[in-house]
């Protein structure tokens, strides 16, 4: 079996909006050494600002529209949840990324989801805040972030406090 060259790493994000975690994820796609990576960016709900700079460096992005959990565009349609994640599913049958890399709530649970029925590519989820918004009205979210959580390969985390979240 020949070997691709490159490895093929899947950012997803929620959106390409001017923000910590957005420019962040930007800046390492466009510093990864393109002899040995090639990455991609999918973003769960839409561009924003940051995606000139993207296609300034030839970084293929992709936009699955998908509203944000808990969101009032969300809440009314879960067939369109549904809906939104087979096409991440059937993006990633069709890329098969090495290693998929989530970056906040929303995009690592469509991530987790589909990357567990497409081969099982490395799965690494960064978690960037408390989780404070899965508290009371939105409980049952941690119940998939705990069943998330299995699946995933490597949880990184921004703080001292995130970690001790994640491990509660």
């Amino acid at each position: 079996m020949i070997e691709r060259q490159h490895k093929k790493i899947l950012y997803l994000l929620g959106s390409l909006r001017v923000g910590g975690t957005e420019q962040q994820v930007v800046e390492t796609a466009i510093r990864l050494n393109r002899e040995r990576f090639e990455a991609k960016l999918y973003c769960i709900s839409g561009g924003g600002p940051l995606l000139s700079r993207v296609k300034r460096h030839s970084i293929d992005v992709r936009f699955g529209n998908v509203a944000p959990f808990g969101s009032s565009r969300a809440r009314p349609f879960p067939l369109i949840w549904i809906k939104k994640l087979l096409r991440l599913y059937w993006y990633l049958k069709r890329e098969r990324p090495d290693i998929i890399h989530a970056y906040l709530f929303t995009p690592s649970m469509y991530a987790g989801i589909a990357s567990r029925f497409t081969g099982k590519p490395v799965f690494i989820s960064s978690r960037r805040c408390l989780g404070l918004f899965k508290d009371d009205l939105h409980a049952h979210y941690q119940s998939i972030e705990n069943m998330l959580n299995r699946w995933t390969d490597k949880i990184l985390v921004y703080s001292g406090a995130v970690k001790e979240a994640v491990l509660r």
